[in-house]
């Protein structure tokens, strides 16, 4: 070696035989420890909610969607890729139909967010069967997921063509404003997420301008089938829908609601096939009716049926429980976290149930095999309306006439109601979903027009 480069001799040496190995563990051990760092930070940040910073606008104790189906505790194991997850969607995906997959879905979807997903592909290829109301829900989580935790979304679209049609005219890639063409077999009343705001006397209030539009939504869904609501069935049609908002209102503890339709008349179908969803988050039905004070009536009559049901080994863990049968309760009529009276049943409740009856009335179909369907979900409960089980008027133990719905052929809440109509939730959905699934037959309602006894239609 030349000798301006003896300075260098013995600095650079081979690494041969064990040195290799311990200088190739080292690496392992340091690498093993900054992802254990990095995990560690990440868990930190989801503790101390460093991963969401809510807006100023919010008010105190707001939480976004996807942190109420997905809370802190409760992160998904992200596979491959550490900032994306898949999420696939089971082939029936229907909060009326099944709604334990279908609130797994979402609860996933939330899930893969709160742990620190960026990029979330939305597999539906399996789906042959989507509801507005289960896709309104992933949409609001996905709104709020892109919105709060800036999570961006990729996705297969159903193979079964109807399913895609719904996904394309309703679904998530509409929500978040993407060029997606819309079918010509829909008429969609888009989703939307309202804010109770002020109401003054020279303005319409958020709740009555909505359920004006959905009103004149339902009225021109008719005029496809040369039918229309009348003056009064119109205003019977908004203050039922008020009616529920406002409930969504005052009871959920929250201040924003939602609200989405469609109609949509496929190829060679004779009658349209319909579906509206309104749902809140927050306290459910059984969470707000507990408010009750203990001296109340209501909350007298709800001890006792609870007091009954034990007594009698009715309630069993997976089927039938308390908080089932405080949402059943919640739904008769004159039950209402308002009438806290101690001797009176009150004038609020039941707004709800007629909403859903005037639908099924108005929804029915001459076909065979076909009938609208209706649900409630809150909390744990899982309620199904069909034509098996409606209100009926009964005298009290004080001799007063009130409706009733115990969803039992002896229609009498001291008994357990049919397991298909009333079921529990494995997931609790956190707040209050109503969906309605019905249909418009113009040979229906024609029959109806001409009985004079369609509810204001003309």
């Amino acid at each position: 070696m030349p000798s301006g480069h003896a300075g260098l001799r013995g600095t650079i040496k081979r690494v041969v035989g064990h040195r290799r190995r311990r200088l190739r563990l080292l690496c392992l051990e340091r690498e093993r420890r900054r992802i254990a760092r990095l995990r560690e930070l990440r868990k930190r940040r989801l503790a101390t909610g460093a991963l969401y910073k809510p807006r100023a606008s919010y008010a105190p104790g707001y939480e976004p969607v996807v942190a109420l189906f997905a809370p802190m505790g409760r992160q998904a194991r992200l596979r491959g890729h550490p900032l994306e997850a898949t999420i696939t969607c089971p082939p029936r995906f229907s909060f009326i139909d099944t709604p334990d997959e279908s609130i797994q879905c979402v609860a996933d979807f939330c899930a893969a967010i709160v742990s620190g997903a960026r990029v979330i592909r939305l597999v539906q290829t399996d789906c042959t069967d989507i509801d507005l109301c289960a896709a309104s829900v992933l949409n609001a989580a996905g709104i709020s997921a892109r919105k709060e935790y800036g999570v961006r979304f990729r996705g297969a679209y159903p193979n079964a063509a109807p399913a895609r049609e719904i996904v394309m005219a309703t679904g998530l890639p509409r929500c978040l404003g993407l060029p997606v063409p819309e079918p010509e077999a829909f008429m969609t009343h888009p989703l939307r997420c309202c804010r109770r705001g002020r109401e003054t006397a020279g303005s319409a209030s958020v709740k009555e301008r909505e359920t004006q539009d959905l009103a004149d939504y339902v009225n021109a869904c008719l005029g496809r089938y040369s039918c229309t609501l009348s003056a009064p069935g119109k205003d019977y049609v908004a203050k039922l829908v008020g009616e529920v908002i406002t409930n969504a209102e005052e009871h959920s503890g929250r201040q924003d609601w939602w609200i989405g339709a469609y109609l949509r008349q496929p190829a060679g179908q004779a009658y349209g096939d319909c579906h509206l969803t309104i749902f809140n988050f927050g306290r459910s039905l059984a969470e707000s009716l507990q408010q009750l004070p203990n001296g109340s009536r209501l909350r007298q009559e709800i001890n006792a049926l609870v007091k009954l049901h034990r007594r009698s080994t009715y309630f069993y863990p997976s089927r039938w429980t308390e908080e089932n049968l405080w949402t059943l309760y919640a739904l008769q009529e004159g039950v209402s976290w308002r009438n806290d009276q101690t001797d009176l049943l009150g004038h609020h409740g039941l707004g709800t149930i007629k909403m859903i009856e005037t639908f099924q009335h108005l929804g029915q179909t001459s076909r065979t095999g076909v009938q609208p369907l209706m649900c409630i979900a809150s909390g744990r409960t899982h309620i199904l309306f069909d034509s098996r089980f409606r209100l009926q008027s009964q005298d009290s133990e004080r001799g007063e006439q009130r409706r009733v719905i115990a969803f039992n052929k002896a229609n009498d809440l001291r008994l357990p109601p049919d397991p298909g109509s009333v079921r529990r939730l494995r997931r609790p959905f956190p707040g209050t979903l109503i969906s309605l699934r019905f249909y418009l037959d113009p040979v229906y309602l024609i029959q109806v027009a001409r009985g004079g006894s369609g509810g204001g239609q003309d």
